[in-house]
């Protein structure tokens, strides 16, 4: 598949809500890093801009977070991503804590008019 604008502007929102349940959302880069997506916040010719979660652990493999962190909503960064450097994207539904604290979840924006 190839990953452009309109992906990341119909299609994820799509399959995300087909999902039963909260869902998640990884996305893994051609030199293996993995990124755990929150939003969307610009979808451009060229990138991606994404809202994603920090990660705690290895760049690469769990999303570890520390016990007082796993009480609140997981903390986020910006990060834009070239199309190119995308391999691959996996939706998942969320079950248990990660439910309420590393899913996909996008904003309510006001309509384009």
């Amino acid at each position: 598949m190839t990953f452009d604008a309109r992906y990341f502007t119909t299609g994820l929102e799509a399959q995300a809500q087909g999902l039963a349940g909260t869902p998640v959302v990884r996305m893994i880069l051609h030199d293996g890093r993995e990124l755990l997506v929150r939003d969307v916040v610009e979808a451009a010719p060229g990138y991606v801009m994404l809202e994603i979660y920090a990660p705690q652990g290895p760049a690469r493999g769990s999303f570890d977070f520390p016990a007082a962190v796993s009480l609140v909503e997981s903390a986020t960064c910006q990060t834009a991503v070239a199309y190119e450097a995308i391999a691959q994207v996996f939706l998942q539904a969320a079950t248990g804590e990660a439910a309420n604290r590393l899913g996909f979840l996008p904003a309510k924006r006001a309509p384009v008019r």
